[in-house]
This record gives structure tokens, C-alpha cells and sequence, in this order.
């Protein structure tokens, strides 16, 4: 009887990372189809209901491509930073980083894009992210 109290339980886990899995990937179509308003709402409420899942990192990033699409440049900041920062390790860092150098550039804030794209460079130095943040870093440079 132990090992099938133990069973259910994985099972049980199994199960719930299946629901949120799918809960998550029910909000993306709306980003899709430009349904942006309920898209954040969606978000809003997948990190609300699921604050631990390691979706949350993903989540955060797409609140952030949503308000940048609709120039809320304040909102995507503070998601990029909060992907960036609190969730370094998830796959979606590097690009936060990246985005938030941009979200910086189109602001007029080089030094700011500057300090975004090394953060990219030194951190994740392997990523797709890095070499278009190298590449940015030399059109600052040049520009100056």
C-alpha cells in the first residue's frame, strides 16, 4: 500500500503539470490573432493561479512582447526586468535582455541599451540573443 500512496502522488503531479501545460498554452493563440487585451488578462491570470510553474518566465515574457506592441513601454520594462533578473536561468533571459536593450534604444536611452546588451554578452555569451546583442553594441559604438 505504500508504493501505490506514492504512485498516486506522482501521478497526481503528473497530471497537474499537464493542466497547467495546457492552461499555459491556451493563451498563446489570442497573442496570435492580435487578441492582446485578453491575451494579458490570460497571462495575468496563468501567473496568479500557477505563481511556481516554470511557465511563469514565459509568461512574463510575452506580457512584456504585448505591452511593447502597444507602446506601454513603462509595463514592458518592468517584465523584461522581471524575466531577466528573477528568472535568469529560464531559456527566455537572454532574449528579455535583448528586448530590453532595444525597448532602451527606441527611447533614446543608449547608455541603458548599452548596459542591456552586455548583460547578454557576459551571461549568455552561447545564445542567438548574444550575437544580435554584439551586433547592436557595434551600431551604438558606431553611431557615437
Amino acid at each position: 500500500p505504500a508504493t501505490t500512496n506514492t504512485e498516486s502522488v506522482s501521478l497526481a503531479e503528473i497530471s497537474d503539470d499537464v493542466q497547467i501545460r495546457n492552461a499555459y498554452d491556451q493563451i498563446f493563440p489570442l497573442v496570435r490573432n492580435k487578441r492582446y487585451d485578453e491575451a494579458i488578462a490570460g497571462y495575468q491570470q496563468f501567473i496568479a493561479m500557477y505563481p511556481n510553474s516554470i511557465y511563469v518566465a514565459n509568461a512574463k515574457y510575452w506580457l512584456a512582447q504585448i505591452y511593447s506592441v502597444q507602446s506601454r513601454t513603462e509595463e514592458a520594462e518592468r517584465e523584461y526586468l522581471s524575466v531577466a533578473q528573477q528568472y535568469s536561468s529560464s531559456s527566455k533571459a537572454a532574449d528579455a535582455w535583448l528586448k530590453l536593450g532595444q525597448l532602451y534604444e527606441n527611447q533614446n536611452k543608449p547608455e541603458k541599451a548599452l548596459n542591456a546588451y552586455n548583460q547578454v554578452v557576459t551571461q549568455y555569451a552561447d545564445s542567438t540573443a548574444a550575437q544580435m546583442a554584439v551586433n547592436r553594441l557595434q551600431a551604438l559604438k558606431s553611431s557615437n
